[in-house]
């Protein structure tokens, strides 16, 4: 599967990158317009992931389902 991930607001999707069409969209549940970092992908083995940066947080996604990785500290790190 070849995807694009971006963001738009405080979400990050993924689109299938021959159709365009959406598999899988992530609320930070961030309210308003500030700061979006970018998104990096990452793999090893059968694990992918992206990590989404909003504001002052980082999640940690399944680059697959877009749903946030628990085992990874909740889902989020708080940045200081």
């Amino acid at each position: 599967m070849a995807a694009l991930w971006r963001y738009r607001g405080h979400q990050a999707f993924a689109l299938q990158a021959a159709t365009g069409k959406l598999i899988w969209r992530f609320d930070s549940g961030i309210a308003g317009s500030g700061p979006n970092r970018g998104v990096t992908y990452w793999s090893h083995g059968r694990d992918k992931r992206i990590f989404a940066a909003v504001a002052s947080f980082v999640y940690a996604l399944d680059a697959r389902t877009g749903k946030p990785i628990e085992s990874l500290a909740r889902g989020t790190h708080q940045l200081t």
